[in-house]
């Protein structure tokens, strides 16, 4: 794409690129896929190696096949742990298949409600609105220092020109404009977000975790394979087929408790206040009486150990209005 990679250190090619950055990342991401690290495809190919790990001492499970007593041949995960003597690892081999259907089953587990997913896109989206806001206030202000530093530089050129600085003083302070400048554009490249891409991106993730156990139990085994990978750092299981799980980025905290208490509170205060809102309507209104006014069940005061279930409505002759 381009690139070329001296010393450990990467700078722009003189070449004519062969492919676009698009394409190459996408053939790393696919490059990825196919051959985790440490993860041998091509002896004993199946799409949870490199996923499923040791419930015990949490070493990597590699496939195995074993002949049974009756003669038949039949495909274990192991313990490269136990398996290699690396450890004291006593977990027994695993059959395949009932692996698969423990991971599969495990995917009910790792869902939100629709109630809950909406409450969380909700929470993020204005997370993101508030920190684009800050960044947009902080890249203007980088901006203009990039500026003033520009006028600094065509300044002090001006006056070397003129015998005003001698060349010492010049070479010096065109070091330290150069060192600030660079820290200025540093800083102005890592605020370059693509919030369009960041609620794309939320949003797909939010669909796939609303229903992620049908989608997996139709999925094909390379779909299944980069499923695991993206849901999960690690899953382990055990020889009684129990299995805990490691979530990845973004859903560890997508699925967290955090995210969803947050959610929770944040679509509570807004319910709160829409509720107010309608009481201050009313409450201005020369055709409703103050009695009728009265809320059921709710309280001025926010406790945050109480869901948004908990919050009482308008008495039954002001509910329609």
């Amino acid at each position: 794409m381009g690139i070329v990679r001296y010393r450990s250190v990467l700078y722009q090619g003189k070449h004519e690129p062969l492919v676009s950055p698009e394409i190459w990342q996408q053939v790393q991401v696919l490059l990825g896929a196919n051959n985790l690290a440490g993860d041998k495809q091509r002896d004993h190919p199946h799409y949870l190696k490199g996923s499923v790990y040791c419930g015990s001492c949490g070493s990597r499970l590699i496939v195995t096949k074993a002949k049974g007593r009756r003669g038949g041949i039949y495909p274990y995960f192991v313990c490269i742990g136990r398996h290699q003597r690396r450890n004291t690892c006593t977990q027994r081999a695993i059959l395949i298949d009932r692996a698969e259907e423990a991971v599969a089953a495990h995917y009910a587990t790792v869902r939100l409600t629709r109630e809950q997913a909406n409450e969380v896109r909700d929470f993020v989206r204005e997370e993101l609105l508030q920190l684009r806001t800050e960044v947009e206030k902080e890249r203007g202000t980088n901006s203009g220092r990039l500026r003033a530093l520009e006028n600094e530089r065509k300044k002090l050129l001006d006056a070397h020109y003129a015998d005003a600085v001698p060349l010492d003083l010049l070479k010096t302070e065109q070091a330290r404009i150069a060192a600030e400048v660079k820290v200025v554009q540093e800083r102005l490249a890592t605020l370059e977000g693509n919030y369009a891409a960041a609620e794309a991106n939320l949003n797909k993730a939010i669909a796939l975790v609303q229903d992620c156990e049908a989608a997996y139990l139709n999925a094909s085994d390379r779909l299944r394979r980069q499923f695991n990978q993206a849901f999960f750092k690690r899953l382990l299981i055990d020889d009684e087929y129990e299995v805990t799980i490691e979530l990845a980025p973004p859903f560890d905290i997508l699925l967290g408790e955090d995210m969803r208490q947050a959610a929770a509170l944040r679509a509570e205060d807004a319910l709160r206040s829409a509720m107010d809102g309608v009481v201050r309507e009313h409450r201005t209104s020369p055709d409703v009486h103050e009695p009728e006014l009265a809320l059921v069940g709710t309280s001025t005061t926010t406790n945050p150990s109480r869901s948004t279930t908990s919050v009482g409505g308008l008495k039954k002759e002001t509910m329609v209005g």
